[in-house]
């Protein structure tokens, strides 16, 4: 690995993130592993935005390791960095064009259940952005809903085998039977992880397609994200009572403009992602119980619960599990959180989930530094539940935490999905 990634002995690596996250290894190990500098990072605010611009330049950083929306928050170039490693979440191709001119980006990707990193591919500006090649030892399939290969161009659930590929779960065979399978491709003994992401081998590129399931909304998320800011930057200076310019109501209805459309965007892709029949991918409580785990190695613990056993309707089940992913990834991790609720109820013909954290919730002070691009994904998500005849709320207030409720009947995902087909 520090041959693929090009560590040098004499290169500084940034070690920002917890190692409670998967990811903190592949900062430490291949740094150790020839003998470079590794750098600990700040623990103060200086983790994001111009503080973590001028941490990096103070102490001569040459490679970092990060998530693509820490890497937006930087507010200017940095020249000592040759190498960016991004991963965690879909990179937008905006970031690469930014980045990319005078220095390496790597994108890798790989579910902790596979050891961390699986696949690499090294981008460039002004080309697709992929999740690139197998790292050795490893080896990607693609399966239909069948669990059989796809044919070649097809999209297909990415399965990862190889020496990385864990044994299961501790103590949950019900998940590890339905996530770790036998290869089909009849390799005996071997087993294949099934991540739930979907991608397609793309011909004369690196590999898998970048669209993957569970964050294929981020793209569209992170490409309005300084549009949003400006328009949450805007609200906070009318909370104030502070007009900072005549200019502002024109340029906010401008910018509203933008989001309205970004909704619009959002909303068909959201509508794509629900499937039309068959159960959600292993049920909602699996999947969010796989959310939970992902969010606890980032130290926010995660309790899910529900008051009836029986499986909703896939769209449904989809429904709010898109729910769940926005409200955890971009409210609860952007609040202080360290403790989240998630229930889910079904009454008659109607289930409802409702996830509570113990952050601050909404703080004036910190409203620019949240992720507004997020709030702009649960607004979507807000407008496509009133479609189905639900609804989707948010209650939040600086130092009561934020409470989100997502409410669907039953038949009327069902009745959008449909409409949507046809």
């Amino acid at each position: 690995v520090p041959a693929l990634y090009g560590v040098e002995p004499s290169d500084r690596v940034y070690q920002g993130m917890t190692i409670a996250f998967d990811f903190s290894i592949e900062e430490i190990w291949p740094t150790w592993a020839v003998g470079a500098t590794l750098v600990a990072g700040p623990t103060d605010g200086r983790r994001v935005g111009s503080g973590l611009a001028d941490f990096l330049e103070e102490h001569q950083i040459t490679m970092i390791y990060c998530v693509p929306t820490v890497l937006a928050t930087l507010d200017r170039m940095l020249p000592s960095i040759r190498t960016v490693n991004v991963g965690g979440e879909a990179c937008p191709r905006e970031l690469v064009d930014r980045w990319g001119p005078g220095r390496r980006i790597l994108n890798t990707y790989g579910p902790t259940e596979t050891t961390v990193t699986c696949t690499m591919a090294e981008l460039r500006p002004g080309k697709p952005v992929t999740i690139g090649r197998p790292l050795p030892t490893y080896r990607i399939t693609l399966l239909d809903d069948d669990r059989q290969p796809v044919p070649a161009g097809e999209i297909g659930e990415i399965c990862v085998g190889g020496l990385g590929v864990a044994h299961g779960y501790v103590n949950r065979p019900d998940l590890t039977a339905d996530r770790f399978i036998s290869d089909p491709r009849g390799i005996p003994g071997e087993r294949i992880y099934r991540t739930g992401d979907l991608g397609r081998f793309l011909p004369d590129v690196d590999a898998s397609d970048a669209e993957r399931r569970r964050i294929a909304g981020e793209v569209h998320d992170h490409a309005v994200q300084d549009l949003t800011a400006v328009a949450f930057e805007l609200d906070a200076a009318q909370m104030r009572g502070q007009p900072r310019d005549p200019e502002d109501a024109e340029l906010l209805e401008h910018t509203a403009q933008g989001v309205r459309q970004t909704v619009e965007d959002l909303r068909s892709l959201l509508v794509a992602l629900i499937p039309a029949r068959g159960s959600f991918r292993g049920g909602l409580l699996p999947a969010l119980r796989v959310l939970a785990q992902e969010l606890g190695r980032s130290g926010i613990r995660v309790t899910v619960r529900a008051d009836d056993a029986r499986e909703l309707p896939g769209p449904t089940a989809a429904l709010l599990y898109r729910c769940a992913q926005e409200a955890l990834r971009n409210v609860v991790t952007h609040s202080g959180a360290t403790s989240v609720e998630v229930a889910v109820t079904r009454h008659e013909e109607v289930a409802t989930m409702v996830i509570e954290d113990d952050g601050q919730g909404f703080d004036e002070s910190r409203l620019i530094e949240r992720s507004a691009a997020g709030h702009v994904g649960l607004r979507a998500l807000g407008e496509l539940m009133v479609d189905a005849g639900g609804s989707l709320t948010l209650a939040s207030a600086p130092g009561e935490g934020t409470r989100v409720v997502a409410t669907v009947p039953l038949a009327a995902a069902t009745s959008l999905v449909a409409g949507a087909a046809r």
